[in-house]
């Protein structure tokens, strides 16, 4: 009688099958994450989309863009301890946000007791971005958020309303469509930032260390955070720190940085570039409402000018 042996793989036959799965899964592995990216870059663009769409949906209400922070004397005490809500706060009816926009107190920042306190943590799926998923908040007490305003070439220009460097945003600012002189589709409105990087260090009354900052000459900031640094993104609510709400087009999008060349004197000047977690560029919302996707390489000039609403020059969207 004879018997039926069944031949199994030998183990160079296996090692052979996994060499090649592997080299498959390599190939694919790549595929795969770049289709996760452009669905994650698409959530983020419709989020700028529909942050856009509320900032003209507040203008057609009040005939003016929301101002991307208020720094006036309100109630009874000083301009310090009111106010300071930024243009997010504005248009949280428009977002679908009333239950929380009716806490809010208008007389009174955020860190000075009342409701606003309340408000000032709620987390808001609009203004995450899903390609910077990190948890870090820079501080617990806010809820953070990856979109900001253009305030056009630096942040001293928020005290100059009808300087040629602004942009459609500002400290006080309260800027029509109409008074968008260079073209509402050449001029931003909103971009992305990286929540927590980099640190910006605040140098007060210090202009000098300020110029070195702008100059790239300062030290850098380590891990060891200094007091008097904050981070990018900190809150969506709290407009007194720029850094939180604002950026300006004085470097390119995901510009390198240097030594520490992001930097604020008080909270009126400084200077804040635009950053994602995408690959090679930045989501942006134009002054007419459309988005699109710029890239780091965006000629420097050509970016510069694109952030000012009234500067007069002829600029081609890259």
């Amino acid at each position: 009688m004879s018997t039926i042996r069944k031949r199994g793989f030998t183990l160079v036959e296996l090692l052979v099958v996994i060499s090649i799965i592997g080299i498959l899964v390599s190939l694919l592995l790549p595929a795969v994450q770049a289709a996760r990216e452009a669905g994650r870059r698409m959530t983020c663009t419709n989020n700028l989309k529909n942050l856009g769409l509320a900032v003209h949906t507040y203008h057609q209400q009040f005939n003016r863009m929301p101002p991307g922070a208020i720094r006036t004397v309100g109630g009874p005490v000083g301009s310090w301890q009111t106010s300071q809500l930024s243009w997010v706060v504005r248009i949280l009816p428009f977002i679908e946000q009333d239950p929380l926009h009716s806490k809010v107190n208008y007389e009174r920042w955020p860190g000075n007791g009342g409701p606003n306190t309340q408000v000032r943590g709620e987390d808001l799926a609009l203004l995450f971005c899903p390609s910077d998923d990190s948890d870090f908040r820079p501080s617990a007490a806010y809820a953070v958020t990856n979109y900001v305003a253009c305030v056009g070439w630096r942040n001293n220009t928020f005290w100059a309303p009808k300087s040629r460097r602004r942009g459609v945003f500002g400290v006080n600012s309260n800027i029509t469509m109409n008074g968008v002189k260079d073209g509402t589709s050449s001029t931003l409105m909103l971009s992305e930032c990286r929540i927590g990087f980099p640190w910006v260090r605040r140098y007060g009354s210090d202009s000098g260390g300020f110029n070195q900052c702008l100059a790239g000459t300062a030290p850098n900031i380590t891990s060891n955070v200094p007091n008097n640094s904050v981070a990018r993104g900190r809150s969506w609510m709290f407009g007194q720190r720029n850094q939180s709400w604002s950026f300006n087009t004085r470097f390119t999008p995901n510009d390198e940085v240097r030594n520490n060349h992001e930097c604020e004197r008080w909270t009126a000047d400084g200077v804040f570039a635009a950053r994602s977690q995408h690959p090679q560029g930045v989501n942006v919302t134009m002054a007419d409402g459309s988005t699109h996707y710029v890239a780091n390489q965006v000629d420097g000039r050509v970016w510069l000018h694109l952030g000012t609403s009234n500067g007069r020059e002829v600029v081609k969207f890259p």
